[in-house]
């Protein structure tokens, strides 16, 4: 099973993930693709150690484009 690195540096994204209340994770670059429909753990960095903390399953991909994109 592959694992998922979220950063809880600037919030608990993870539990906020857990807890159903994160339900879009957005990234720079299209890395979960290969996972989407799949169940994938969830990992907690940022805070001390890399903690595998919970599972989540991946959905749909969608694309968004923003003037401030470099």
């Amino acid at each position: 099973m592959m694992g998922v690195n979220i950063n809880d540096k600037a919030a608990p994204f993870t539990a906020m993930i857990l807890a159903g209340e994160k339900t879009v994770e957005t990234r720079r670059k299209r890395t979960l693709d290969s996972v989407i429909g799949k169940r994938v753990g969830i990992v907690r960095t940022g805070k001390g150690k890399a903690t595998m903390v919970g599972y989540a399953t991946v959905g749909r991909s969608e694309e968004h484009t923003s003037e401030l994109q470099s």
